[in-house]
């Protein structure tokens, strides 16, 4: 959505938000912080009065909004607040390819909560054993090819890392099958060929639909298998194969290819941000290693998706009229909600800006307060098993490595579909104890507010 160094149209046009007299500038050039700042003002700010600013939704114009109350409502109506026009809806992309990116973000009403409990109950807590040994065997197959010494660029590396535990936890295959990197692959094509920047021409568009439709033989053929009676009883895919009799082929194709994806990037570049972010503290690192402590992985984790949440940004599309902190907004108006921002109100965590893994010893924040996955009627239902991920693999990652900056590196940073550093950041895979390495800085390091430090 937004590239490095530049967010959008002219940096002048006007903005207005609640609870500020006059114009309010700097959403082009730098969007989440002008969120941030925007938040301390008021419920609902105007960020475009003429149009949207994704490059998909038809809207009038676009808002943001803040606050429990407020993003309560808008992720928890999905009637009113709907989703965007889709990339296929909006390029009229072949059925195959439509069919893929459907799942439950097509749905809505009976059907919808249907599905939901469907999904809810084979990625619960109930199959939470199999899911943390389909992590462990994907984080094992990862972990065969890291060595001592190498150097190696991190989020191409959490992307294999991501690919290979998704494989596991909602395919049930083996690292030697190719459908996790096809995915992937589909994934990248897609986002490409449906950002505002996104090249459309009749040759990317055959790329598209050539990846796309190997996605979906793939994926039928690993549906088939696990329909006639394939040894997969640990997966996501393989409990709807069992449980979910009235779906169709093509949903369960959706569903798998959703549940992957949704499973895949989020991961890759949260994983890739808590490794980048503990390249600045040695003894954190050491802590982590040296007393593998729940509590202290889990607020390790739980800081980093609070600082540099995957889904920094949420886009919602009104269908009707409605009233949000009393400004009312008219049909086909963008909605934009900031999980970022959030995360950085004082009212909910003190000290924000802070790095703080121990304040989770206390934090309880609400639902729609920390939502680094969503919240509401299209919560992400798999945090559960986002969360055991980034736990169970930071810990084990860092049991055998100390990942380090080779040489100091400033870094900047994008949000297309997920908030991540732009470039890929070589890391140095050191013997456990290292030093700090080298020093970050940069826009993405003044995001992790991660400050090098030698303790």
């Amino acid at each position: 959505m937004f590239g490095e160094r530049q967010r959008r149209r002219n940096p002048s046009r006007r903005v207005t938000s609640s609870g500020v007299s006059g114009p309010v500038s700097g959403f082009v050039d730098d969007p989440l912080n002008w969120l941030v700042r925007a938040s301390a003002n008021g419920d609902v700010a105007v960020i475009d009065p003429d149009g949207p600013i994704t490059s998909r939704s038809a809207a009038r114009r676009t808002v943001a909004v803040f606050g429990q109350r407020a993003v309560r409502q808008v992720l928890s109506d999905l009637d009113t607040f709907g989703m965007p026009v889709s990339v296929s809806e909006r390029y009229d992309l072949p059925p195959v390819l439509a069919n893929l990116n459907s799942a439950l973000f097509s749905m809505t009403g009976p059907r919808h909560r249907s599905r939901q409990r469907l999904l809810a109950d084979c990625l619960g807590p109930a199959f939470a054993a199999e899911h943390n040994a389909a992590i462990d065997r994907g984080v094992a197959d990862f972990l065969r090819g890291w060595r001592i010494g190498d150097q190696v660029p991190l989020l191409s590396e959490m992307r294999r890392f991501a690919r290979l535990v998704a494989q596991q936890v909602v395919l049930g295959t083996t690292a030697e099958d190719p459908i996790g990197a096809r995915i992937q692959r589909y994934f990248d094509l897609r986002r490409r060929y449906g950002s505002r920047l996104g090249v459309r021409t009749a040759e990317t568009l055959d790329e598209l639909v050539t990846e796309g439709t190997r996605v979906d033989h793939l994926l039928r053929a690993q549906v088939a298998a696990l329909r006639e009676g394939g040894d997969n009883r640990y997966s996501a895919l393989g409990h709807l194969c069992r449980q979910g009799g009235d779906l169709t082929v093509d949903e369960l194709v959706a569903h798998a290819n959703i549940l992957f994806m949704s499973s895949s990037e989020p991961i890759a570049t949260a994983m890739t941000w808590i490794l980048l972010g503990l390249t600045q503290h040695p003894r954190l690192r050491a802590a982590i290693r040296d007393a593998p402590d729940e509590t202290l992985v889990a607020g390790v984790v739980n800081e980093f998706l609070r600082l540099v949440p995957p889904s920094a940004l949420m886009v919602r599309l009104t269908r009707r009229p409605a009233e949000v902190a009393g400004v009312m907004l008219e049909p086909k108006t963008e909605v934009l909600i900031s999980p970022f921002a959030e995360h950085r109100r004082e009212d909910v965590f003190a000290d924000p800006l802070s790095l703080s893994p121990q304040r989770w010893i206390d934090a309880r924040p609400g639902p729609f307060q920390f939502l680094p996955f969503g919240n509401g009627a299209r919560s992400c239902l798999g945090k559960r098993i986002a969360q055991a991920t980034l736990q169970r693999g930071t810990a084990k990652l860092l049991a055998g490595y100390d990942p380090v900056l080779p040489v100091p590196r400033r870094l900047d940073w994008s949000v297309n579909v997920t908030l991540m550093p732009a470039g890929d950041p070589m890391v140095l895979l050191a013997e456990p104890g290292s030093p700090v390495g080298g020093i970050l800085s940069g826009p993405a390091a003044e995001l992790l507010n991660s400050p090098p430090s030698s303790s």
